[in-house]
Formats: C-alpha cells, sequence, structure tokens
C-alpha cells in the first residue's frame, strides 16, 4: 500500500506526532514504535455554546448531530432501529447528511417518532437544536473526540454514546455520560430512559459535561499546552546539535 508507505516514511521522521485521542498512540507505535507523541485534544471555543431558543422539537426527545460518510462508523446508527421501536413515547431527531444515510433512512424512518432534519446551518441552527433536545445520542462504530458531542457537552446536554475510539476520553461513564458496548441496544434504552425520567441526574450529568469541556478541551486551556510541548522540542532539538 503506497498511501501507508508514505505515511510511515513521513511520520517516521517527524519530531513528534500530536494525537487527537490517547489510544491511537498504540496504534501509531503499531507501525513507528519509537515515535514520540503528544496527546493534542482538538479545542472549541466554549463561549460560542451557549442556550439558543429557537427551534421547536417534540419532547421527551433524544437528538444526534452526525453526518453517515464512512459505512464501519454510521452502520452503528441502525441499533437505534430497536432502540426507537421500544421507545415509542420519545422522539428521536438526527441532524445531518453523508453518502450512507440512504442506508439508515429507510431503517429508521418507520418509526412515527423518528425525525429526520438533514443537515443544519452551523453552529447558529446546530445550537439551537442542541439547546432543546433532551439527551445527546451518539451510535458510532468508530471515532476520536468528536466535535459534535463536545458541542452538546458544552450545551449542557447529558450523553449517551458507544464505547469505542477516544469517546471514553471525553464521556466519562456515569459521570458526563453513558458509555454503551456496541450492539447493545438493551443498555441504550436502559440509559436513555434513565435520563429522561430522571431530570435531576440529566442536569446534573450535563452541568459536568460542560465543565469537563470549559476545563479540558477549551482553547484557551489547549493552545498553551500546544505551545509548551513545541518550546520543549525545541529545546531539546538546541541541545543535542
Amino acid at each position: 500500500n503506497l498511501r501507508l508507505k508514505n505515511a510511515e516514511r513521513v511520520f517516521a521522521n517527524c519530531q513528534g506526532i500530536f494525537m487527537t485521542a490517547d489510544y491511537l498512540e498504540d496504534v501509531i507505535k503499531d507501525h513507528i514504535p519509537n515515535a514520540k507523541c503528544y496527546h493534542f485534544l482538538e479545542g472549541l471555543d466554549t463561549s460560542r455554546w451557549y442556550p439558543a431558543p429557537g427551534m421547536k422539537l417534540e419532547h421527551p426527545c433524544v437528538g444526534l448531530v452526525v453526518d453517515a460518510n464512512m459505512w464501519h462508523k454510521s452502520k452503528e446508527m441502525l441499533v437505534l432501529d430497536e432502540v426507537i421501536q421500544a421507545m415509542p413515547n420519545v422522539h428521536f431527531y438526527w441532524a445531518g447528511d453523508g453518502q450512507y444515510k440512504n442506508k439508515i433512512l429507510p431503517v429508521l424512518e418507520k418509526h412515527s417518532n423518528f425525525h429526520y432534519l438533514g443537515s443544519l446551518e452551523y453552529p447558529d441552527r446546530v445550537r439551537e437544536f442542541l439547546t432543546e433536545i433532551d439527551v445527546y445520542a451518539l451510535p458510532t462504530g468508530m471515532d476520536t473526540t468528536p466535535l459534535s458531542c463536545r458541542e452538546a457537552m458544552a450545551m449542557k446536554n447529558p450523553i449517551v454514546a458507544t464505547k469505542v475510539g477516544g469517546i471514553p476520553e471525553m464521556v466519562y461513564d456515569n459521570k458526563t455520560g453513558f458509555l454503551i458496548d456496541e450492539g447493545d441496544y438493551n443498555k441504550w434504552v436502559e440509559k436513555l430512559t434513565l435520563l429522561i425520567n430522571d431530570k435531576e441526574l440529566s442536569q446534573k450529568i450535563g452541568n459536568k459535561a460542560r465543565q469537563l469541556i470549559i476545563e479540558k478541551f477549551n482553547w484557551d486551556v489547549l493552545a498553551k499546552q500546544f505551545v509548551e510541548v513545541v518550546k520543549s522540542r525545541l529545546s531539546e532539538n538546541v541541545k543535542t546539535t
């Protein structure tokens, strides 16, 4: 694979590799054992994510903001077929697009409590959507630390997400949300029902989610960390020359 060989050659000569999730370090070192890896989260400006009324949804409701562009990632959305059926009094809203949406929509649109919104104007309509929903869901087969989920957390939404990739590095199970094993629709029903029925718990988890984003993912924090790592690497290079 020429692409893989070129990537390995480029990364092998790097003085440092910045990762958007800790779990990627093992992936990188499978190919480049001596790689110097640094955790560099993709941040966001939390000041842009504030309550913005304007969108009217039916309640109680669960919201998703995700594009279906990779099948290995998107196919986990099909677990919602049984989840939606088991929760007829809860409305599920999907905002997004992608080349695989036509493999997902026929399965989910047969349920009267599922609603497809298409792509929303970013960030204004997304902000309104995240203001209105009760719970944010992220069923996925693979991911690092997805921006849409962090934005939902910044909006104080409790999260229920699949336990894959870098998601456990931001969705702390039983603290800022709940993590679900792939394909476990019963657990999806259990945790979504819990958050919808227990408003106090939902609010508590949502508040912790936003606080985590402010402390760990805000750009003013991450930019300082990035500068410190770069300064450290430059200093090491000066000493070795």
